[in-house]
Parts: structure tokens; sequence; C-alpha cells
């Protein structure tokens, strides 16, 4: 009889062995380095989505306040034009608005104003109506049909340049 043929039917055993991975205290310090710089990663996007759902909400309670406002008083424009010149103004964060409407022909008007300082707002209660060329800024926004955002209007290039219809003394 001969046994070097025979088959067993017995499972063979798998062999288990221990991970090579080093230990905590001898983990390489790129790798721990990585890590805290993709934990701060991960921080940053978090505070970042944080700050865009807040704007999302403002911007989603100030719609909803000038909706209010425009049910409410059916063919009256001047509630209006202030709950979306207050809104906007908070949004921005911004000390103080002016609302115009462009009239398409080279002039704008007053519409709306708030936190406006005393000075300016007593020329845009006398001259309601504002007359610009090309290099004002209303000229600007009416020629490219974008926002224009003045941190400074003395700063602005109109202004440097002495454009007579971009600041007028009080």
């Amino acid at each position: 009889m001969r046994r070097h043929g025979t088959v067993s039917r017995k499972p063979s055993k798998t062999q288990h062995r221990k991970p090579t991975r080093p230990k905590r205290g001898n983990a390489p310090t790129t790798a721990r380095q990585g890590s805290s710089s993709q934990l701060a990663d991960l921080q940053e996007l978090l505070k970042r989505q944080a700050r865009e759902l807040e704007e999302a909400r403002d911007e989603r309670a100030a719609l909803a306040e000038v909706l209010r406002v425009i049910s409410s008083s059916p063919g009256e424009l001047e509630p209006v034009f202030r709950a979306m010149l207050e809104n906007a103004t908070r949004i921005c964060e911004a000390k103080f608005g002016l609302l115009n409407l462009d009239d398409m022909t080279g002039s704008s008007r007053v519409v709306a104003m708030h936190n406006v300082p005393k000075g300016l707002a007593e020329l845009r209660q006398r001259e309601p109506v504002i007359r610009h060329g090309p290099s004002h800024p209303l000229g600007r926004v009416a020629a490219t049909k974008r926002a224009l955002h003045i941190i400074d209007l003395k700063t602005d290039a109109a202004t440097r340049d002495r454009d007579a219809q971009t600041l007028r003394p009080p």
C-alpha cells in the first residue's frame, strides 16, 4: 500500500501573520504631519461651509422679508425698495446704502436710503436725480450691467479725475 498518493480530507490551516505596521510611537513623522494638515484642511472647509450656510440663511431671511413687504403693500414701491436696501446693507455689512433707479438715459434717481450720513442725505433729498457720464460709478454699472463695489468713493478713478457728477459738496 502506498501512502504518498493519498489525499487528506482535513482542511489546511491558514497561517495568520502579525501586521508589520509600526507602533504609534514609532510611526513616521511625515504621516503624523500629513494627518494634522488634513485635519486643519477639514476644519477650514467646515468653517467655510458654516459661513456659507449662515450667508444662505441670511439671504433667505432677507428674501422672505422683502416678499412679506411686497404682499403687504401691493402697488407701493417705496416700502419694497426700503426693505430691499435695508436687507442688502445688512448682508453686505455696509454702514449705509442708497438705492437708485436708473432711467437708461444717463441719469438715475434715489428711491431709498438707509443710514446715509446727514450731508449726503440732505444732498440727495435736494437733488434726487443724478446725471452720470460713462466714468461715473452709476454710468459704469449701467454700461456693464454688473454690480460695482467701491469701498471708498474718494479713491475711485472718477473722483480722482474730478468727475463733476460723482461727488458734489453738500
